[in-house]
C-alpha cells in the first residue's frame, strides 16, 4: 500500500495571476500558480508570440497534505504587454501538462453563404440581403468574460454591438459570432475587422480580412492530350463569387468537370474543363472562357484556338541598371517574349544557389503570344565582388536562360590638357587649368607639382565633380578638372607646373617576356633585353642578376619609363653583357620584375636565360604559374 501511494501522480491545476495596476514602472508582473501536483518535480517556460523568455523566477514547491503548490514569477516590459503581447507560460508534469495564457488572443476565420433568387438577374442595382448573403464568422478565444464585440468595414463600426457574459472559472473560453455583410459593403475597397471591448478599459481588434470583394480574374491554359484524344481546356476563376462559362464562337457550351472552392481569405476559385473533339480543334474554332461575377456585375474572359495554343517556348533578355548609382541594390530582370500558353516560372541563383525572393509579373498577352519579366534586387556589395546571378525560365514548350556576369570593369587613363594663364601682376598671382577626359572608372585624384615637387604656397586649388557620358559603344567614361591659383612672386621662366592623374582601379599583373641577343654578333657587347607587357598601375621596378648575385654599378642596364597604351603600361629592361661572357655555358641571367598585383611573397616575376639554354627554346625559366612561350626577335 505504501508503494502504492508513492506512485500515484497527480497534474497541476494553473492559474494566470497578473499585476493589479500596471503602475508608473517599466515592467508588469506576470505568475504562473500550480497547485494540487504531485509529485512535486515540474517545470515553468515562459514564451511571447513563439520567443523563448529566460528571465522568469522558479520558486520551489511546497507541500500542503500530500499534494504540492508551486509559482514562477516574469517581467515582462510595459510597452509589450500595453502593446497587447501574448505571452504563455508552459507547465510540464510528469502527470500531464498545463499552459497558463496571458492576454486575449483574436483568431479570425471567414466563412460564406449564398442564398440566390430571381432578383439578381435584373438591372435593379437595390439588393436586398436576401438576394445574396455573405457572412463573416469569427472565432474568438479569450481568458475572461466579453464585454461587447463589434465589426468594423474600413475602421468604421458597421454592426450593432453584440454582448456576451461568460462565467468565470479558470482556463479559456470561446465564442462565435456572425455577421451578415449588407450588399451596400460589397466594393472593392471594403475590408473587415472584428473589434472586443472587454470590460471597461480593454479592447481588442483582429486583423484586417484583407480586400474580399475583388473583381473576377481568369486563366486559361491547354491541358497536354493524345493527338488522337479529345482535345483539354481548363479554365480557372477567382473572386468573391466566380462562375465560369463556355462558348465556342458565341455559343455557349456545356463543360465536362466543374470545381469550387474557398480560401481561408474569402476568396473563391473555380476550375472547369472543356473537351473538344480532335476534328473540331484543328478547324481553327475560336473557344472562349468566361469568369462573371453576377453579384459585383463584374465579367472577364480569354480566347484561345488550335493556331494560338500551340506551344511555343519564351526567348529570355537579360536586363540590369545602366548605373549602379548610390545606393546599396542592384536591380536585374529576366524578360521572356514570344511563349505560349501564359504559364512559366523563374528559378534565381546566386554563384549557383538558390537566390529569394523575386517579383514576377504576370504575364501580358500580345497578339498570340505573351511576354513576362521577373525581377530581384541584389546587394552591391555582391555585385561588385563579382558574384554569379542566374535564372531559369521555365516552360512547357522548352526552357530559357538569363546570365549575368558582372563585366570586367574598364580601366581607361584620361586625355590630359593643361593650360596656363599668364600672371596678373595686380593680383600677383598665376592660374592654371588641368582638364582630365574620358577615364575609367570614376575613383581618381588628381595633383599639382611645381617642378615635380609638392607645392606649398597655393592660393587655392578647386577640383570639378565629376562628370559622365556614355560613348556610342555604350560605355561610361568621367571626365573631371583642376584649377590652381599660386602666388607669382618667384616664378623664373624656366618654373614647370605639372597636373598629376592617378586612377584607382583594379591591379593588373605583368606578362614579362625575356628576349635573347641577336644572333652571330660581331660586336663585342650583347643586349639582353626584358619585356614588360600589359600592367597596371604604372610603378614597376625591373632589376637583374647574374648567376643570383644582383648586379651593381660595374654592369651596364637600363630601363624604360613605363608607356601608356588603353588602359595599362608597357616597359623594357636591357642588360649589356660582353659578348665572351654571355658565351660562357655557365653563366644564367636574370630578370626580376617587382609589381604590386604580383600576389607571391616577393612580389616579383623572374625570367632567366642562359647561352647554353637559348639555343634550345628552353631559355625560360618561370617561377610563377602560367609560363609565357619564349618570345625571341623576328
Amino acid at each position: 500500500l505504501f508503494l502504492l501511494f508513492l506512485a500515484t501522480s497527480t497534474k497541476p491545476t494553473v492559474f494566470p495571476l497578473t499585476q493589479c495596476g500596471s503602475g508608473p514602472g517599466d515592467t508588469v508582473t506576470l505568475a504562473c500558480y500550480a497547485t494540487g501536483f504531485t509529485p512535486s518535480s515540474l517545470t515553468y517556460a515562459w514564451t511571447t508570440e513563439g520567443t523563448s523568455l529566460s528571465n522568469s523566477i522558479q520558486y520551489p514547491p511546497v507541500q500542503k497534505g500530500s499534494h504540492y503548490t508551486g509559482i514562477s514569477q516574469i517581467q515582462v516590459s510595459k510597452q509589450d504587454w500595453d502593446a497587447r503581447k501574448a505571452f504563455q507560460c508552459a507547465v510540464t508534469h510528469a502527470a500531464g501538462n498545463a499552459v497558463c495564457f496571458f492576454a486575449p488572443i483574436i483568431e479570425f476565420l471567414i466563412e460564406t453563404n449564398y442564398l440566390w433568387n430571381n432578383t439578381m438577374d435584373t438591372e435593379d442595382d437595390s439588393m436586398g440581403d436576401t438576394a445574396l448573403t455573405f457572412i463573416l464568422l469569427f472565432l474568438i478565444t479569450l481568458l475572461f468574460s466579453i464585454g461587447t464585440t463589434v465589426v468594423k468595414a474600413n475602421s468604421v463600426d458597421i454592426s450593432d454591438k453584440l454582448y456576451v457574459d461568460l462565467p468565470e472559472a479558470p482556463g479559456l473560453h470561446s465564442i462565435s459570432r456572425r455577421f451578415t455583410v449588407p450588399p451596400s459593403h460589397w466594393k472593392k475597397d471594403r475590408s473587415f475587422t472584428c473589434k472586443v471591448n472587454q470590460g471597461f478599459s480593454s479592447n481588442f481588434e483582429s486583423n484586417s480580412t484583407g480586400n474580399i470583394f475583388v473583381d473576377p480574374s481568369v486563366e486559361l491554359l491547354l491541358v497536354p492530350s493524345e493527338e488522337s484524344g479529345p482535345q483539354r481546356l481548363l479554365c480557372s476563376g477567382w473572386g468573391f463569387n466566380p462562375q465560369i462559362t463556355w462558348f465556342t464562337e458565341s455559343q455557349q457550351r456545356s463543360s465536362s468537370m466543374d470545381d469550387i472552392s474557398m480560401g481561408a481569405d474569402g476568396r473563391v476559385s473555380v476550375t472547369s474543363q472543356l473537351q473538344i473533339p480532335q476534328t473540331e480543334w484543328k478547324t481553327g474554332k475560336g473557344f472562349t472562357c468566361e469568369v462573371s461575377d453576377r453579384s459585383l456585375r463584374k465579367s472577364v474572359k480569354k480566347d484561345t484556338n488550335f493556331c494560338s495554343a500551340t506551344p511555343t517556348g519564351p526567348t529570355a533578355f537579360d536586363l540590369r541598371e545602366c548605373d549602379s548609382g548610390t545606393g546599396d541594390t542592384i536591380s536585374l530582370a529576366c524578360y521572356t517574349t514570344g511563349f505560349t500558353p501564359s504559364s512559366l516560372t523563374y528559378d534565381w541563383t546566386k554563384n549557383g544557389n538558390e537566390f529569394t525572393p523575386s517579383i514576377d509579373y504576370p504575364p501580358v498577352q500580345n497578339g498570340s503570344l505573351y511576354s513576362g519579366i521577373s525581377q530581384i534586387q541584389v546587394s552591391k556589395q555582391d555585385w561588385d565582388a563579382r558574384k554569379v546571378f542566374h535564372c531559369m525560365v521555365k516552360h512547357p514548350a522548352g526552357n530559357a536562360f538569363c546570365h549575368f556576369p558582372n563585366p570586367e570593369p574598364l580601366y581607361q587613363l584620361p586625355t590630359l590638357s593643361v593650360l596656363g594663364s599668364s600672371s596678373d601682376d595686380e593680383k600677383k598671382e598665376a592660374s592654371f587649368s588641368c582638364f582630365a577626359k574620358d577615364f575609367s572608372p570614376k575613383d581618381h585624384k588628381l595633383t599639382w607639382l611645381k617642378d615635380d615637387q609638392d607645392i606649398t604656397n597655393k592660393k587655392y586649388e578647386i577640383t570639378t565633380p565629376v562628370q559622365e557620358r556614355t560613348d556610342d559603344r555604350g560605355t561610361t567614361l568621367y571626365n573631371a578638372a583642376s584649377f590652381l591659383t599660386v602666388p607669382s612672386n618667384g616664378l623664373s621662366q624656366g618654373t614647370r607646373f605639372t597636373c598629376l592623374f592617378e586612377g584607382k582601379g583594379q591591379t593588373q599583373r605583368p606578362s614579362v617576356f625575356m628576349m635573347p641577343p641577336v644572333e652571330h654578333t660581331r660586336k663585342e657587347m650583347v643586349t639582353l633585353t626584358c619585356f614588360v607587357k600589359d600592367f597596371f598601375p604604372q610603378e614597376v621596378y625591373v632589376s637583374w642578376l647574374v648567376d643570383d648575385e644582383e648586379v651593381d654599378s660595374t654592369y651596364e642596364f637600363h630601363t624604360t619609363n613605363p608607356v601608356e597604351s588603353y588602359g595599362s603600361y608597357s616597359a623594357y629592361s636591357q642588360y649589356y653583357s660582353p659578348l665572351e661572357q654571355w658565351k660562357r655555358n655557365d653563366v644564367v641571367y636574370s630578370c626580376v620584375v617587382h609589381h604590386e598585383s604580383v600576389a607571391n611573397t616577393t612580389k616579383a616575376i623572374v625570367r632567366s636565360i642562359g647561352y647554353r639554354t637559348h639555343e634550345k627554346n628552353t631559355n625560360l625559366v618561370n617561377l610563377n604559374m602560367n609560363v609565357p612561350d619564349t618570345c625571341k626577335p623576328q
